[in-house]
Formats: structure tokens, sequence, C-alpha cells
């Protein structure tokens, strides 16, 4: 889901008629829902993902048998860009569009690198973020204010939770701790500091200040956290969905 500036909902999501198809639906306070198939795609996976321009035109990362897809809409309809061969959506996050306009997205490259891609002008940018790591199923990613990137994966070959950090003078890796291979969920404050929520024996949150990674635990689960997702205000506070069920962090710890 995403809000344009006006305050409406718009989604992305995936559908089955007779094969996987890609939909995208807006609301308007005085027709409702509107809802668009976008033609020409059959999709190999369930997740999409969904972020708007400035002018509240979609920008949506999908998968087909070709790769990982950049799906838009301008005025003359929708088009479709292959941005990198075998590779797919691994959460609900992994498009964001900067104040520029570029977009971003993070995904799992050759051997499972995590890589984060750019579009300008003249067309994709790729840079693997961390070639010493195997991405697992899940990353999600956030800018800061300055359209800098933050991306948050479960690197298995450590079975480490590790978030990669985009400054002036390029990428920083940083281990947060022990976690295990299920969904994750960034957030930044208005600081640019990133908080995640993963899972190691629970759910628990994590957030970074000046000086250093700390983190928590929120809950216990049983099963597979098949949602996870967090939000932060531009202050810090965080809030989390988990399973359907909302969290948010107060003073007195979470509830």
């Amino acid at each position: 889901i995403a809000v344009n500036a006006a305050g409406l909902p718009s989604v992305s999501y995936a559908s089955y008629e007779a094969s996987l198809v890609l939909k995208f639906a807006s609301y308007s306070p005085s027709t409702g829902w509107s809802i668009e198939t976008v033609p020409g795609i059959v999709l190999a996976q369930q997740a999409v993902s969904l972020a708007l321009k400035a002018d509240g035109s979609p920008a949506i990362a999908a998968a087909s048998s070709a790769g990982l897809l950049y799906v838009y809409r301008d005025g003359s309809g929708w088009h479709v860009e292959t941005i990198a061969s075998g590779a797919g959506v691994g959460g609900d996050r992994v498009i964001a569009v900067d104040g520029a306009g570029r977009v971003h997205v993070a995904y799992a490259g050759a051997a499972g690198r995590m890589t984060h891609a750019y579009r300008d002008g003249s067309g994709w940018h790729p840079q693997v973020v961390d070639a010493g790591s195997t991405a697992g199923g899940s990353w999600s990613l956030a800018l800061d204010s300055a359209g800098n990137p933050r991306i948050a994966y479960v690197d298995t070959t450590s079975s480490s939770l590790k978030v990669a950090i985009k400054g002036a003078g390029g990428w920083t890796v940083e281990t947060v701790g022990a976690a295990e291979d299920w969904p994750v969920s960034l957030a930044v404050d208005s600081a640019g500091y990133p908080g995640v929520s993963y899972v190691q024996s629970g759910i628990r949150y994590a957030w970074r200040t000046a000086g250093g990674w700390q983190s928590e635990a929120v809950t216990g689960f049983s099963g597979p956290p098949l949602t996870l997702s967090l939000a932060r205000t531009s202050a810090g506070a965080a809030s989390m969905m988990v399973k359907g069920a909302f969290w948010q962090r107060a003073a007195g710890g979470w509830s």
C-alpha cells in the first residue's frame, strides 16, 4: 500500500485469473476504488511492491519468468522494464522513489548477493551492496530524506541481520545480530536512522542511534510470521503489524 500527497491510498497485488496477473487499485472519495489489470504480465510470484511518484503515478516491483520487473504508468499507459534476470521480489518494501524522481529497488542478484539499483534518465544503475553475503528470502528498502537508501536483509551465510547504509562515501554494511530467515521490515526516522523488525526466537525490534544498534524482544509467535510490517514516526516511535496483530512501542515497552 502507498498513500499519495492528498492522503489517498493505492495498492498493488497479484490475482489469480487463469494465470497470476498484476493489479493496481487506487481510491478516490468521489468514485471509490478503481482497479486495473496491468496488461501483458504473467507473474511468477505473488509478492509485489508499490511506491508512488510525486504525481501519484505508480511504480511497482514485480517478478515474472523474465526476472525482476519495473512496472509503471504514465500518460501514455503502462510500461514494463526488466531490471535483473532471474531476480524476484523479496518483500513488501523493495521499491522507493526519491525526491528527485529516481526509482530505487533492492534485490538478491547473482549468487544471492544483496544488490541495489536506481533508475534515472539514462537507465538502471545496479551495484552489489554486500559481495560476501547470501541474502535470504526477504529484504526491505527505505530512503532517508536525502534519498540515500538503507536495506535490511538476513545473510544466510552467517544467520545474521544486516543493514546496508548508503552515504556520501558509499555503502557501509552493519551486522545487527543473529536472525532467522523470515520476513524483515525496515523504516527510518527523520534523522535517517533505521529501525528493523525481524525474527530471532520470536519477533524482535532493532534500532540504530549515533551510539550504534540496540535491540529488544517484541513478542513470541506460533508458526511463520507471514506478515511483518514496521512503521516509524519522524521522532522514531515504532509500531508494527505481526500476523494481523498491531503492536506499538511506548515508554513501558511493546503492547
